[in-house]
């Protein structure tokens, strides 16, 4: 791994991963009171399918909620390769509808058949649909002023105490951020350029908000932005994809002053 990314995140994950096909399940079992369920556990309840996001106990599955999210088990979409698909996504693929286990990006087709990652459900007919919110919408946010933040992180850093250019630049930072999510959330082949010019910001970025704590004693916090469990693991996933394409041998620039290398690098934030 590249220095570059354990600068910004400043921790070392290691881990080996063995692919295991995937065996298909022809039903899916009911929501019960009395059990204890983790994230990626499936269930039944009222004639839906539901995947958990967080560990509960005796809370029951429905359409909006912070521990689970509708399966839309009837989806016809088929896997596209190189696309980000997160916790419960679904997509088709020859009799058998497939549900992410986990936040991952599909290099191919046949990852599908990667039980760490994947569930194949063969149930005839699939469970009834209800309807449900994009779920990558959901991760990214609302822009409603098309300004390249996240409407509610922009919110709270401009009611924040923070001083006006801290607040600028904590802006910068989060088109940076939310720029390097949006790269692999639709499949479509990103260039070595791309990846590289999207690293060099988050670097900045990262730099910036560093110099702030050491500078002022404050800054603002990649967990604000950052602020589920999907945004958490979209985060890091983004950046080891990111610096996949760029490749190992790219060179990045660490100015003294990254804040000013940073706002000439994503412009003013208004």
């Amino acid at each position: 791994m590249s220095i570059h990314i354990k600068f910004l995140f400043g921790l070392v994950i290691g881990f080996s991963q063995l692919a295991w096909a995937s065996i298909p399940i022809t039903q899916i079992e009911s929501w019960s009171s009395e059990q204890s369920y983790q994230r990626g556990d499936l269930v039944e309840y009222q004639q839906a399918a539901y995947i958990a996001l967080l560990p509960s106990k005796n809370i029951k599955p429905k359409k909006i909620s912070v521990l689970w999210r509708p399966l839309q088990l009837s989806s016809t979409t088929p896997p596209k390769p190189g696309k980000l698909y997160l916790l419960g996504a679904v997509v088709a693929e020859g009799d058998s509808r497939y549900i992410a286990k986990k936040l991952n990006i599909l290099h191919k087709s046949s990852d599908l058949q990667d039980s760490e990652k994947w569930i194949a459900y063969s149930g005839k007919p699939p469970l009834p649909d209800i309807p449900s919110d994009d779920p990558i919408q959901q991760l990214l946010g609302e822009d409603k002023n098309n300004n390249g933040v996240r409407d509610d992180f922009e919110e709270l850093i401009l009611n924040s105490e923070l001083s006006e250019r801290t607040k600028q630049h904590a802006l910068q930072a989060a088109r940076a951020y939310g720029h390097a999510l949006t790269l692999h959330m639709t499949g479509e082949t990103i260039s070595h350029a791309e990846a590289h010019q999207a690293m060099q910001h988050l670097i900045f970025a990262e730099k910036c908000r560093r110099q702030y704590a050491k500078e002022d004693g404050v800054s603002w916090r990649k967990s604000d932005y950052y602020s589920t469990i999907d945004r958490l693991e979209a985060s890091f996933l983004s950046g080891f994809y990111i610096d996949e394409i760029a490749g190992e041998d790219q060179l990045y620039d660490f100015p003294k002053d990254s804040c000013q290398a940073l706002a000439n690098a994503v412009g003013v934030i208004k």
